[in-house]
């Protein structure tokens, strides 16, 4: 995983307030709704907004940035989604992968 300096972070997470005033639902969410997650296109790669609710507690939400399908996946095999929900892990595991293929394979403004 690439590392992000704090007015990156910050930044990233200002445009995802922003699009979530918008924002369709999730790009899949598990059946009890434990978890769900969003994927969005980036310049360097793909975004990955991961929300999980905590009773009594609130809503943790994690948003990740990757630039390459190795470091999606690495990031992947040691997320705890894959025991807890691997349906919704493996749908996560799919489309980001899609994202970051096609992403690779478009060709780059001149």
């Amino acid at each position: 995983m690439v590392e992000m300096d704090l007015g990156l972070r910050l930044q990233l997470r200002r445009r995802l307030i922003a699009s979530r005033q918008n924002a369709p639902l999730p790009a899949a969410c598990s059946e009890d709704g434990a978890a769900a997650f969003r994927l969005f296109e980036n310049v360097c790669g793909i975004c990955v907004e991961l929300r999980r609710p905590r009773p009594g507690k609130g809503l943790a939400t994690h948003a990740m940035r990757f630039e390459s399908e190795t470091d999606f996946l690495v990031w992947c095999e040691t997320d705890p989604l894959r025991f807890s929900n691997p349906v919704l892990h493996a749908k996560l595991k799919r489309h980001g992968c899609a994202l970051l293929a096609a992403k690779s394979t478009a060709p780059t403004p001149a």
